[in-house]
């Protein structure tokens, strides 16, 4: 999609059709008894369960669908089941007088029983009978044994009708954000807290990277003091540089590997040092510290045969550890700046940056003076954090398990700057990543694994999160995928 496109979007369609903003789908929690889910529907719906009633229900069969599909609005929707089959359909029927008078479909998505079609007779809608279908499916699935495989809800769904959305309000335990299309105009959310110059998102406890008395270097973006760390131990062609970062995946990030291609070096990762190894790089990923004694005892083994230990803190903003020789950040990963590194433990003479390629002195001589306005934001970061993850819980989505993220957020031994969420495949992480892309949040894959990151920043408002999520939502939600197809 062309940038044009985004600042000044196409006026293309024929008709409204809208969707494209965010809503709230309705959730039935399964870990509750019927009894606790009855006491938050509406007073209209409680009074329809207790009303004394004629039907008799039963689990639906396959010759049930046969019924069934006369009564729903369109008898020749594709969608329709056939038969109850793997594809993880579910069904109750509602009977009176012998007569089938309508019945529920559930369909299995993900970890919830997507309510895929709720149909009656004319004398069924007129007895209340879809509310009474939906409640025996309460009480079929609630505490049962689909709980205990990893279901934990009924999805009511999602409605822009008017009347369907009243009806779906009466089921109302629990609420989510969801988004089904693109908006006309879409925000921007980026991975960096960097919106527009000025002083936004800011608190009282400034960054304080330059005030600690350790000497600083001051360069034009994070990878750029990766560099001039390199050129200044004169690493060169031939040297190798041993590479220790958070997780035991093969993906290390574009920014270091093609930094230290640009001196000619090469790179092993999590290995022992050899006779080439001429610096050894601790890479934080994301931020998080590295926490595997393996991994640290390669450092530490590497301090004492000393060689060089450079720490990539661009995801931090603080030091991790007290020994390393070197340590950089990267300014704009943290704070509302859209340029900045800064290179601590040794001070290098611009004569030298002029040499490495690395001077900007119009950035070295504003940077001190932008840094006395700006906060990394810590509480803001923790509190949208939570608010993503508690999100993602309630829903039954999965967390990325490669660390106790959330133990993490809540002691201060990582202050969040991306979520990371795991998927079901590398092809929903790559669909899921391009939709989130496609609704202007700049999300990536964590190659190598089925997660993908999504901005957290103190510049971002607890609405963004709740429409980041909302449009994760929508993904997942079927009439988005039948849409698809």
């Amino acid at each position: 999609m062309s940038t044009d496109n985004i600042v000044a979007p196409y006026f293309k369609e024929n008709s409204y059709k809208g969707q494209d903003i965010v809503h709230y789908g309705i959730r039935i929690p399964l870990n509750k008894t019927p009894d606790q889910i009855y006491e938050y529907f509406s007073r209209n719906t409680q009074r329809i369960i207790k009303k004394p009633n004629q039907f008799s229900f039963r689990i639906a069969s396959d010759k049930d669908l046969k019924i069934l599909v006369k009564l729903w609005f369109d008898q020749e929707d594709r969608t329709f089941p056939k038969k109850f089959d793997k594809a993880g359909h579910y069904g109750i029927v509602g009977i009176k007088d012998n007569i089938i008078q309508g019945g529920i479909i559930l369909k299995k998505s993900g970890r919830h029983f997507f309510l895929y079609q709720l149909v009656a007779s004319k004398e069924g809608k007129q007895r209340q009978l879809p509310t009474l279908l939906v409640w025996e499916a309460v009480k079929k699935f609630s505490h049962h044994a689909f709980t205990k495989k990893g279901i934990v809800g009924i999805d009511i769904g999602v409605s822009y009708n008017p009347k369907r959305h009243k009806f779906f309000r009466n089921f109302a335990v629990e609420t989510y954000p969801i988004i089904l299309k693109r908006p006309f105009y879409v925000p921007v959310i980026r991975l960096s807290p960097f919106r527009s110059f000025g002083n936004y998102g800011t608190d009282k406890d400034h960054v304080s990277w330059l005030e600690d008395g350790v000497p600083s270097t001051i360069l034009p973006r994070g990878n750029y003091a990766l560099l001039a760390i390199l050129k200044h131990l004169n690493i060169k062609k031939g040297d190798q540089i041993l590479i220790v970062k958070t997780w035991s995946t093969r993906y290390v990030t574009s920014c270091v590997t093609e930094t230290i291609k640009r001196v000619g070096a090469k790179w092993s990762l999590n290995k022992n040092i050899t006779s080439k190894t001429k610096a050894a790089l601790a890479l934080h990923e994301f931020g998080v510290p590295i926490y595997d004694k393996k991994n640290i005892a390669l450092l530490k083994n590497a301090k004492k045969n000393k060689i060089p230990i450079i720490e990539d803190c661009a995801w931090r903003d603080d030091r991790v550890f007290n020994w390393s020789d070197y340590w950089f950040f990267s300014v704009q990963k943290m704070v509302n700046l859209n340029y900045g590194g800064i290179l601590k433990g040794i001070n290098i003479p611009d004569d030298k940056l002029w040499e490495y390629g690395c001077l900007d002195f119009v950035k070295k001589e504003r940077l001190p003076q932008e840094l006395n306005n700006l906060s990394v934001g810590r509480a803001k970061r923790v509190s949208l954090w939570m608010r993503y993850h508690n999100l993602v819980s309630a829903d039954g989505m999965i967390p990325d398990d490669h660390y106790d993220f959330e133990t993490a957020v809540k002691d201060g031994s990582w202050v969040p700057s991306v979520y990371i969420q795991k998927l079901e495949n590398e092809k929903i992480a790559g669909e899921l990543v391009e939709r989130l892309r496609d609704f202007g949040i700049q999300a990536g894959r964590y190659w190598g694994t089925n997660s993908i990151f999504l901005p957290i920043h103190n510049n971002m408002t607890e609405d963004e999160v709740d429409y980041m999520f909302a449009v994760v939502r929508g993904y997942f939600n079927l009439c988005h995928e039948y849409e698809g197809k």
